[in-house]
């Protein structure tokens, strides 16, 4: 499997003689086989990158290992080296500076010219000519980021340096975010016909950087495609994240296989993503083994179960390691209490894993009934099951207890299917108490009503209760297509697939039409083939400040679920008075010279009388500073924070949990890397498994003033 990947960089022909490509690593392959003298010889090119190379060999064989280094420079004699952030804010001026670098000392005068396109403006060119001092000059350019139409644009800058005969061009590109703290907003539903929902941009809002997109998902492959794409936006840095990232694939290529369905885009995509989703999720092992959030022990026996069903499902797809799947079953069988449950809660942490310890015990042996574990060998733990069904008014329980029993064929299942159609609500959704992850309200219901599904689906005696309850779970769905946090959306998707294998519906010829105000906005004829999500991207130019009215008709006989999604800029924040956390943020100076540093300080509380697992924290970074992976590291080593990762200018942070009413203080020592005047993202806080209520700070600013 190994000798399959691997990474080489190579230049495309098509590209001009500008610099444009700065990849810092040019070729990774885990095995080479030399010849029988102990050679081998790899070849790739060089990126645009100045500067010192390495190259690393690990070597095996004949009982031996040996390791080799060498390194080799790539120069120019003539060449100029600007420093430019990868995202900017709108507003934002940019005091770009250029470094000029001749190795030919004696020369005095170079020329700098800076082009930009798109939505940057040059205000102030670099001084001509530079003057070198001992082959070294420095050019300033101002340029500021303009305004514009939709949710981010895509500049291009081109500088040109020249010395006499020498030239050195370069291509940049920056990515520019609109001002404003985001307001989203999620619609679904199933249409079939014609149906109309009204829209509201306030009076606050930019309009022109409102986003409208609408999906439909006339197949399950659809639902898991979207769901995948939905799942991809979200922070993935620990266990749980990980593998939901990756289950969508397995579902896909399992569906594939079971209606022999050959859609190549998605079965090319799903077998991509599986061998870097596979390796990074068995990495979180615990060294005493299990799974946890982040790897570190003791194990989280509900979260090893998930794995362990991942694992099973994935199997069947993918070369999975049986003899790590085979540990990781006995890791929980070696759980069991001898009382019919498995002990949970164990650790430091052990008070911030979420629902009851009958709650995790019925979660873990439906994990083993689904991963083939034979019932026989589970029989006091599943007499534990039918004394809990008994005893329980948890539907979140009683939906796992149900599901459970149908997998172990005991005939109690039936009771207690009975007893959930009792526990659904008019809307079709059930609300239990606690999930394993600790999961808020919105994401809990979604949760209980998909175990539902899964445990009602093997009897036709429950079809209503089915029916009404997908149909929550399609309304439930959110603009991007996901339902919720992870947890929620993997457990959807398992429902909704289960129950479009159990009712196969065919696409029938048809037209499918949207009316925005009135006017019609897009179409597409439907053909009878239809597998993948049809979406409706960047509607947005089409609002008005004010109500909107959308109306969609679907023809043909047809049926599909749908889902909507609408985000804007206003000047007040979308804080959600649900949200157990308080934050604050603050920069200590917020002017500073170029290379100095200053701190961001964020302070974050929990607002509950109760711990709080998996708190988030995003903080927006202006664009001209710069946190070293150092600092983040060092925060992770106090266990200030669980772990960190970054996207684009913003770091997001991982909480394992915090103590009723507990506040914590986090300081990043951040320097000012490029002068300018920056405005970042805005920055929030929210809990991992309730992502729908955030607390929201406004942007920080700073002043950076260029070195002289």
């Amino acid at each position: 499997m190994l000798a399959r990947l691997g990474y080489r960089f190579q230049y495309n022909a098509a590209d001009t003689a500008a610099r444009q490509h700065f990849i810092e690593t040019l070729f990774w392959k885990p095995m080479i086989v030399t010849d029988d003298a102990g050679k081998a010889s790899v070849e790739f090119d060089v990126s645009d990158k100045v500067a010192t190379w390495a190259i690393h060999a690990d070597a095996h064989g004949g009982g031996r290992v040996g390791q080799a280094y060498e390194k080799f420079e790539s120069f120019l004699p003539f060449r100029i080296e600007p420093k430019l952030p990868q995202q900017l804010t709108v507003g934002d001026v940019v005091e770009l500076p250029v470094a000029v670098i001749a190795d030919d000392a004696s020369k005095k005068h170079a020329k700098v010219g800076v082009i930009p396109e798109g939505k940057l403006s040059l205000e102030k060119s670099p001084g001509d000519p530079v003057e070198l001092s001992g082959g070294r000059g420095r050019a300033i350019a101002r340029l500021v980021a303009q305004e514009f139409d939709g949710s981010g644009v895509r500049a291009k800058l081109t500088i040109r340096g020249q010395l006499q005969n020498a030239t050195d061009d370069r291509i940049e590109h920056v990515e520019i975010l609109p001002r404003g703290f985001p307001h989203a907003e999620s619609r679904a539903g199933s249409l079939a016909g014609l149906t109309t929902t009204a829209l509201v941009i306030p009076d606050d809002a930019a309009r022109r950087n409102a986003k409208l997109a609408v999906r439909f998902y006339p197949s399950p492959l659809a639902t898991i495609e979207q769901g995948l794409q939905g799942i991809l936006r979200k922070p993935h840095g620990c266990f749980e994240q990980a593998s939901s990232s990756n289950y969508p694939n397995v579902m896909a290529l399992r569906l594939m296989q079971a209606n022999g369905d050959n859609i190549p885009s998605i079965a090319a995509m799903a077998r991509g993503l599986l061998p870097d989703g596979y390796r990074k999720i068995t990495g979180y092992e615990c060294s005493k083994k299990g799974y946890e959030w982040w790897g570190k022990n003791p194990g989280h026996a509900a979260l090893t179960a998930y794995g362990l069903m991942q694992f099973h499902d994935m199997s069947q797809v993918y070369d999975v390691d049986q003899d790590m799947v085979a540990r990781t079953r006995q890791w929980l069988l070696d759980k069991r209490d001898g009382k019919g449950g498995f002990v949970t809660g164990e650790g430091r942490y052990g008070h911030f894993w979420g629902g009851s310890a009958a709650t995790r015990s019925a979660y873990i042996a439906l994990a083993l009934l689904l991963a083939g574990e034979d019932p026989a060998s589970l029989e006091t733990e599943i007499a534990e099951l039918e004394r809990r069904a008994k005893a329980s008014d948890d539907a979140y329980e009683l939906a796992v207890l149900g599901y459970a029993l149908t997998e172990a064929k005991r005939p109690s299942a039936a009771a207690v299917l009975e007893r959930l159609t009792g526990m659904q609500e008019k809307d079709g959704s059930l609300l239990g108490k606690g999930s394993i992850t600790g999961s808020g309200k919105r994401d809990l219901r979604v949760e209980t009503t998909s175990f539902a599904v899964l445990a009602w689906l093997h009897s036709h005696s429950y079809d209503e209760s089915v029916q009404r309850a997908v149909r929550f779970l399609e309304k439930a769905r959110t603009g991007s297509g996901t339902f919720g946090a992870t947890q929620a959306t993997i457990m959807a998707l398992k429902a909704l697939t289960a129950y479009a294998q159990a009712t196969t519906r065919n696409v029938k010829p048809g037209v499918l039409i949207l009316w925005l105000n009135g006017k019609r906005i897009a179409s597409r004829r439907l053909l009878g083939t239809e597998k993948r999500t049809i979406a409706f991207e960047h509607l947005g130019r089409a609002l008005v400040i004010g109500n909107n009215e959308l109306r969609m008709e679907l023809t043909g006989g047809n049926e599909f679920p749908w889902s909507l999604e609408l985000g804007y800029r206003a000047e007040r924040p979308q804080s959600s008075q649900d949200c157990a956390l308080a934050l604050s943020t603050s920069i200590a100076k917020k002017e500073i010279a170029e290379g100095d540093t200053t701190a961001i300080r964020a302070v974050v509380r929990n607002t509950t009388n109760k711990p709080v697992a998996n708190p988030m924290i995003v903080l927006g970074l202006p664009a001209g500073l710069h946190v070293t992976s150092r600092v983040l590291d060092d925060l992770k080593k106090a266990e200030t924070i669980a772990a960190w990762e970054l996207s684009g200018r913003e770091v997001i942070l991982y909480l394992r949990g915090l103590e009723a009413a507990e506040q914590r203080e986090i300081v990043l020592d951040v320097t000012g890397r490029v002068p300018g005047k920056y405005t970042g993202q805005a920055s929030r806080a929210y809990l991992y498994y309730s992502d729908q209520d955030k607390v929201w700070n406004a942007p920080l600013t700073v002043t950076i003033h260029a070195a002289r």
